[in-house]
């Protein structure tokens, strides 16, 4: 994995702690991104905020993709429009709002 992507999947499992006091909840990277795309909301105990969006792009832009957890392949690296492709599919498996 390259140390970008290592650097985003970092910063998501510090959001996913502060959260839930747990390194990797179910569905983070869509929780994540959904704040990405539409703005700052809460997420377990942590209020997203512009900080917290801002520094998840700088990371996604860094590594040109975004991390998600792969039942087999565990956390793994994915190019933005194809991550972009995936959220859409799957989005309504995982209530944001």
């Amino acid at each position: 994995m390259k140390e970008s992507a290592a650097s985003l999947m970092s910063y998501m499992s510090e959001l996913s702690e502060e959260a839930y006091s747990a390194g990797r909840m179910h569905g983070l990277e869509y929780a994540l991104w959904h704040a990405v795309t539409s703005g700052p909301e809460s997420y377990g105990r942590l209020s997203i905020d512009q900080e917290e969006i801002q520094r998840l792009i700088d990371l996604s832009k860094q590594c040109g993709g975004w991390m998600y957890f792969d039942d087999e392949l565990g956390e793994t690296w994915i190019a933005e429009h194809e991550w972009k492709q995936t959220f859409d599919l799957n989005k309504a498996n995982y209530p944001m709002d």
